[in-house]
């Protein structure tokens, strides 16, 4: 039985999304009630205009988009890539392409309702932040052979979850009330 629902709003191609999950994940496993706590994935798009091609890594588009010179940027990449470390991650953020990420959440939807949901979660965001380490190259229990047919969502959908819930990603809806956007460390908190 499940006393609480808690929703999770979050981007497949955000690095700080990742370290929340993680975060989230760390949390949920070490509390007594765990069993009692159903998650609900939910799609944000950080970027929904973005292009769906790989034209530009992640420090180019910085410095075109936020005007950081190449060292400040780098510094940045560094500090979120520690924050990463914390969690088990180990982040390569100057091989991430920024895209539009609609057709990935398509795929983790549809894998979800396979029951391979949060194996395919894990395998994109590691993909996004060029994350090595632990299980690379193998697939997570469930994933391998697993077939998706990704159909059209129903018109209108594109956009238009939870508008006005919430304002960035990652976000944490629980129980319906409590609302808890970008989610800090226990030391910031």
């Amino acid at each position: 039985m499940t006393d609480i629902t808690v929703d999770i709003w979050s981007d497949l191609v955000c690095p700080w999304c990742y370290i929340g999950h993680r975060r989230f994940a760390h949390a949920l496993a070490a509390f007594e009630h765990r069993d009692a706590v159903q998650v609900r994935h939910r799609s944000f798009e950080l970027d929904p205009r973005g292009s769906t091609e790989p034209t530009i890594t992640l420090p180019e588009r910085m410095r075109r988009d936020l005007g950081l010179p190449a060292p400040q940027a780098r510094a940045g990449m560094a500090r979120v890539a520690a924050l990463a470390a914390e969690v088990g991650l180990e982040y390569r953020l100057d091989l991430a392409h920024p895209v539009n990420s609609f057709d990935a959440h398509r795929v983790q939807h549809a894998a979800a309702d396979r029951g391979v949901g949060e194996a395919v979660r894990e395998r994109l965001m590691r993909a996004y932040t060029g994350t090595r380490g632990r299980g690379r190259g193998a697939a997570p229990r469930g994933e391998r052979g697993a077939r998706l047919r990704v159909r059209r969502p129903p018109r209108g959908l594109r956009g238009a979850a939870v508008r006005g819930v919430h304002r960035g990603a990652p976000h944490r809806l629980a129980a319906g009330r409590a609302s808890i956007t970008k989610q800090k460390p226990r030391s910031l908190a």
